[in-house]
């Protein structure tokens, strides 16, 4: 009896696994083709990259990190490596911060943070601006009337990309620092030629006398004050001396 029971079940059993094995296969061919599927519409036509987007404060940082963004012919919007395009981007030396995003379905936006000028030092008859760290962005012909001016600092400066010594940079953030805080960031050009008579010179051509380097900012401060006061009071100095800080001179106009 038992016999006969296991002979009746046997056949139900197997054709219950034969149906598991029948449904599983299926699952796994609808599943492979619905991968199929979604990576041939992935890295399809839909998703290719139309348009990189590029915000910059200037026209000229913009175009040139344009140039430099070389994307691949069928270049795809979420396969592009992102991190080819900063440093693409980081390239242009004017560039301090870059940040790129994915905009499905076909843009790449591109946000670029750009160096400020912060001085501008002479060379020769041009004049190179250059970021608070030193970082050389761009010549110019003409003198900026925004940015204090510094003469010396270097005997030869290329630009775009190339940076100042600790010791020049440290000279640089002395004078930028002092030019700010008088508030009046293009009133001086600020001679360190001989960094034992350091000198500087106010648009009306006004000499300071400032000595050595040591203590720069607080000898173009007292300058400043000093030339200020006298101002005030009507009297026109020809150069104020503020290389004895606890003694200064000044001689006036004659003539």
């Amino acid at each position: 009896m038992s016999h006969q029971a296991l002979s009746t079940r046997t056949p139900v059993t197997v054709a219950l696994a034969w149906r598991r094995s029948v449904s599983t296969a299926v699952g796994v061919v609808l599943a492979v083709a619905g991968l199929c599927f979604v990576l041939g519409f992935v890295q399809g036509p839909f998703f290719a990259v139309r348009c990189v987007q590029i915000s910059a404060e200037s026209r000229s940082v913009a175009y040139e990190v344009a140039d430099r963004i070389k994307l691949p012919q069928g270049a795809n919007t979420l396969f592009t490596p992102l991190d080819d395009i900063v440093r693409a981007a980081l390239a242009c030396a004017r560039v301090k911060q870059v940040q790129v995003r994915r905009k499905l379905p076909g843009t790449l936006v591109v946000v670029l943070v750009e160096y400020k000028p912060a001085a501008a030092l002479r060379s020769g008859q041009s004049f190179v601006l250059v970021a608070e760290d030193g970082t050389a962005l761009v010549r110019r012909q003409q003198r900026p009337a925004d940015l204090p001016v510094i003469t010396g600092l270097v005997s030869r400066l290329e630009c775009p990309g190339q940076r100042l010594s600790r010791r020049q940079q440290s000279i640089l953030s002395e004078c930028i620092a002092a030019c700010r805080q008088i508030g009046d960031p293009g009133w001086l050009e600020i001679d360190v030629s001989d960094s034992f008579e350091v000198a500087c010179y106010t648009r009306e051509g006004v000499q300071g006398k400032l000595g050595t380097l040591e203590n720069l900012r607080e000898k173009i401060l007292l300058f400043a004050a000093i030339y200020r006061s006298l101002k005030a009071e009507g009297k026109n100095p020809l150069y104020i001396d503020v290389r004895m800080m606890q003694r200064p001179v000044w001689r006036p106009v004659t003539g």
